[in-house]
């Protein structure tokens, strides 16, 4: 997963991963094997959950407006999960941030 700023935005994207043993967010991007793309997208702060959203492509913007309106501040933490209709939620790829008042 790799995290960009865009202005005041972060933007978050990521690889789908692979449905077998080993990591699978380390591999190259392999062939949607799901009737859909979905993923869920959460921010935390600490053991707080500031935000949770579901996305059809592997990219989301944590856009200005959301992280004042969450009131994201210090350490937080984005993890990301590919939601599947067989499997149930997947493995979990993660990245912490660290905000200061202006985001």
């Amino acid at each position: 997963m790799s995290a960009a700023h865009q202005g005041q935005d972060i933007i978050f994207s990521w690889i789908r991963p692979a449905r077998i043993d080993g990591d699978p967010w380390k591999l190259a991007e392999i062939p949607l094997s799901e009737i859909a793309e979905r993923y869920l997208v959460k921010v935390f702060s600490g053991a707080t959950v500031l935000r949770d959203v579901k996305v059809s492509v592997p990219n989301w913007g944590y856009e200005a407006a959301m992280i004042a309106q969450d009131a994201a501040a210090g350490q937080c933490e984005v993890q990301i999960a590919q939601i599947s209709d067989s499997l149930g939620r997947g493995c979990i790829a993660s990245k912490a941030l660290l905000f200061n008042a202006y985001g």
